[in-house]
């Protein structure tokens, strides 16, 4: 099952967007909040038939602070710097521009109110946890806690972060753009966040959920 979706009608509305960028109308954002609502909902409805009574779930999902994803200094910036390594290859012509505007990344960053609101709403759980953490984009806390045969630099930082990006969407990225492109997507994407590190110490924002199956959420199914 897929839990997470690109919203249907967004496609042209977002033009020069992978996600939820400062150019991207109401309408979109709007309709990934929809889309997630309709996700999340029934991936803790096909969980709760799955679990005993009183059965344990915890979560960890990629969130945002604040109320509007597109003014969050945090995860989505990473999306923001795809597309703007997209748009250098479109720029070189290796990818059409109307692919670039056809494509966009099947995820949403929830706030910790709108996760506590669907689980609340849905019904199957008691929520017992609800916390927000924030994880820097690369290894400086690795150094932090005494790794000091690491030496940092922002170079290795962007390769680091780009291949943690690589990983997630890669299968996504071939199968609407090719497979052509990608090394040369990828190593103008590490060079746009190792920039980006130069200047700035970003970090995205984990939250934290644990539930329990209600007891008398059998009679419901």
């Amino acid at each position: 099952m897929k839990t997470l979706q690109v919203p249907d009608g967004i496609g042209e509305e977002n033009k020069g967007n992978v996600y939820i960028g400062k150019s991207s109308p109401p309408k979109v954002y709007n309709a990934y909040k929809k889309q997630f609502k309709m996700d999340f909902s029934r991936f803790l409805r096909l969980r709760c038939e799955e679990m005993k009574a009183g059965g344990c779930m915890f979560l960890i999902l990629v969130g945002r602070s604040i109320p509007h994803p597109s003014t969050s200094k945090y995860f989505f910036l990473l999306w923001d710097l795809l597309a703007i390594s997209l748009m250098d290859l479109v720029a070189k012509g290796l990818v059409k521009e109307d692919a670039l505007n056809s494509f966009n990344i099947p995820c949403y960053t929830p706030l910790k109110e709108e996760i506590r609101e669907i689980v609340e709403e849905e019904g199957s759980f008691n929520l017992h946890k609800l916390e927000t953490f924030e994880v820097n984009w690369d290894l400086r806390e690795a150094v932090e806690i005494g790794e000091e045969n690491i030496v940092m630099n922002e170079n290795q930082d962007g390769k680091i972060v780009s291949d943690f990006v690589r990983a997630i969407i890669e299968s996504m990225l071939v199968h609407h753009f090719g497979e052509t492109i990608i090394d040369s997507l990828f190593k103008i994407y590490s060079n746009h966040i190792a920039q980006h590190l130069c200047f700035h110490d970003p970090q995205h924002v984990n939250i934290l959920v644990s539930m329990t199956k209600k007891v008398d959420i059998i009679e419901k199914y």
